[in-house]
């Protein structure tokens, strides 16, 4: 029975899981993810604050690594072509804000004292709501450092995985940047991240759509990909994520027809009488 109870649970939570990527496929930034913290919220009368943290934890970490990734392949891009000329500095300017903003987001996520720096905010109403919200995750947030070595697994095996695809879908379009499947397969481990950070950039575009395929496009013409089939590859690379998303559509509708999800956010109402165990 226990094991039964393991696979229902997984199974839930992956339809949710893809449920969220669907969302996110729509969506600035892919924003849209957080639907998946919120239907299980709602679901199974999990409080909103763990559900955030185990989908914003994570995510940070996801961030950090494909900044990172970023920045090499921008450097292998310079190495390539004059691609950026002179303005090399407003790359590294980029790179070090987007890893500053994480840092950040991390901080309030786990630093009761940094958190407390923004304190004044809890004299208006959105501040008060933001502040005890991180307030809340922080209370959960450790066992993030307890599960740090399965995360870091399933980062990687994730990662790989998703990279085997971009990998295939280039050679299967009959593309190649050395003729060697193993070094091509090493170049999108790098590439996919890059790209898919891309998608997160908070732009008025559905998932970062144009930027990054015009980005993928654009690296890809330095390592001497015809510009055209650059696009049609970043075309098929986002269609083929939303096919498979598209398991999400239940998923969506059963909440649709479930839930208001203004309701997730009156904090005040679960905040009330919890304020001073928190201080």
């Amino acid at each position: 029975e226990a094991q039964d109870g393991i696979v229902d649970l997984l199974t839930e939570v992956l339809r949710t899981q893809f449920g969220g990527m669907l969302a996110s496929d729509i969506t600035p930034a892919r924003s849209g993810y957080f639907f998946t913290a919120f239907s299980l919220s709602a679901k199974h009368k999990i409080p909103l604050e763990k559900s955030m943290t185990v989908i914003f934890g994570p995510q940070l970490l996801e961030f950090f690594l494909k900044i990172i990734a970023g920045a090499a392949v921008m450097w292998m891009v310079l190495e390539k072509v004059s691609l950026l000329g002179d303005n090399v500095g407003i790359a590294v300017l980029f790179v070090l804000a987007v890893i500053a903003a994480i840092a950040v987001f991390g901080a309030l996520m786990f630093s009761r004292g940094f958190l407390e720096h923004f304190s004044p905010l809890k004299e208006f109403s959105f501040g008060k709501k933001a502040f005890y919200f991180f307030l809340l995750m922080q209370k959960h947030s450790h066992i993030l450092f307890q599960k740090i070595g399965l995360l870091l697994g399933i980062e990687a095996a994730a990662w790989l995985t998703k990279s085997l695809e971009w990998a295939l879908y280039f050679w299967a379009l009959g593309l190649h940047l050395t003729g060697d499947f193993a070094s091509d397969y090493a170049f999108f481990i790098l590439f996919h991240a890059f790209i898919t950070f891309l998608h997160f950039i908070p732009l008025p575009t559905i998932a970062g759509a144009g930027t990054a395929e015009a980005a993928s496009a654009a690296v890809l013409v330095a390592f001497g990909v015809p510009f055209e089939a650059g696009v049609a590859f970043t075309f098929l690379t986002r269609g083929g994520m939303m096919l498979v998303d598209l398991l999400g559509v239940p998923a969506i509708v059963e909440f649709a027809g479930r839930e208001d999800l203004g309701q997730l956010f009156e904090f005040e109402k679960r905040l009330e009488g919890r304020e001073k165990g928190l201080e």
